[in-house]
Parts: structure tokens; C-alpha cells; sequence
């Protein structure tokens, strides 16, 4: 569902509510598209159960790329269910940290200064209990974390052409295209500029 927030009779929170409350609907993925809003609003809003936010005005590819990673995450956290039911509670409680934290770093992809501290301080964690629940959560360190949100963000767009490795290296919060490049190579086997030219 992509839903808008601010809607006639019943706005985007509401609606929302009104599709998680009900079993048939409660896991159908959740996107909000809006005008620019404060984190904190979002955060709201992904305590009540959305998945994601984009920002309007918005590309096409953005919000392609948004609802095909969504459906991925929700498809592997499906099979999870089926395969470990004993977890799903769990998850449910490790999902929230990390839509909130991957929505987080939407917001800072381009900020290269970005610090663990500062994102365990948006998450109202301690370094510490940040940097222990992410290794429950995902078996990475924060830096370790973060690096490889850049790099598959960076790969999406390379692989949509959506601009220069300049361009695409400064989007995803890479200082330099010199680190951008050598990094990818590191992560996936091959350069920026291979996956580019396929």
C-alpha cells in the first residue's frame, strides 16, 4: 500500500492504524509518500507500522527501488516465520529497531560525517546496547552496518543508470570516488564502472 499522509476524512496515521488492526491486511507492506516531515514524525509513523516513507517530489526509479526492497525484506522475514515460529515475536520487536535505523540512514545516505554515535543517539540507545542489539540483530558492528547499506543502495543505482559513479558515490555518502570504487570491489567482486557498463 502507498498511502499519502495528509488525506480528506481520515488522514494517513489513521489509515494505517485501520490496516494494521485488521488480521487480512495487518502485513500488507505499508509506504507513506509525503511532503518533507521532521524525523521524528516518521519515526511515529513507523511505530504505528509503515515501512517506509518517500518524499515528495520523488523519481519513479525511488519508489521502485523502495517497494522492491520492501518486498524483499518482508518475503525473507515470511520464511522466517514459517521456518522458526518461535522467533517471530522476536522479530517483530527487531524489525521496528531496523526499519527505524534503515530509515534513518535514508535520511543520511549523503552525509558523509555520519557517526554510530549519532545514530545510536536517534535510536534513544547507548553506543553500547546500539552496537549489542545490531550484532543480535543482523551479526554486523554499526560501521560494518552502515557500510553495506551504502554499497547496496550504490549497487541499485548503478544498476538503474541513476547518474555518474561521481554522482551515485555522493548520493551514497562515499568522501571519494577512489574509496567508493575500491569499496565496492571489495564487497561484491567487481568495480562500479563493470556493473555500469552490463
Amino acid at each position: 500500500i502507498i498511502s499519502d499522509v495528509m488525506m480528506p476524512e481520515m488522514d494517513g496515521y489513521g489509515f494505517l492504524k485501520e490496516i494494521r488492526a485488521n488480521k487480512e491486511t495487518t502485513l500488507i507492506p505499508f509506504i507513506f509518500l509525503t511532503a518533507k516531515v521532521e524525523l521524528e514524525s516518521k519515526l511515529q509513523g513507523m511505530e504505528l507500522g509503515a515501512d517506509g516513507y518517500i518524499t515528495k517530489p520523488f523519481e519513479f526509479r525511488e519508489l521502485n527501488l523502495k517497494v522492491r526492497n520492501l518486498l524483499i525484506t518482508k518475503q525473507r522475514v515470511h520464511q522466517d516465520a514459517l521456518t522458526k515460529p518461535s522467533l517471530v515475536k522476536e522479530h517483530s520487536q527487531d524489525t521496528i529497531v531496523l526499519k527505524k535505523l534503515n530509515l534513518i540512514m535514508e535520511e543520511q545516505l549523503e552525509n558523509t560525517e555520519l557517526t554510530t554515535d549519532e545514530l545510536a543517539i536517534s535510536l534513544n540507545m547507548s553506543l553500547s546496547t546500539f552496537t549489542r542489539k545490531l550484532k543480535k540483530i543482523s551479526n554486523m558492528s554499526p560501521n560494518q552496518f552502515m557500510k553495506e547499506f551504502r554499497l547496496i543502495r550504490a549497487k541499485q543505482m548503478v544498476e538503474l543508470s541513476y547518474g555518474s559513479l561521481s554522482e551515485i558515490a555522493r548520493k551514497t555518502g562515499f568522501s571519494t570516488l577512489s574509496y567508493f570504487s575500491h569499496s565496492y570491489k571489495e564487497f561484491y567482486g567487481k568495480s562500479p564502472s563493470e556493473d555500469a557498463s552490463n
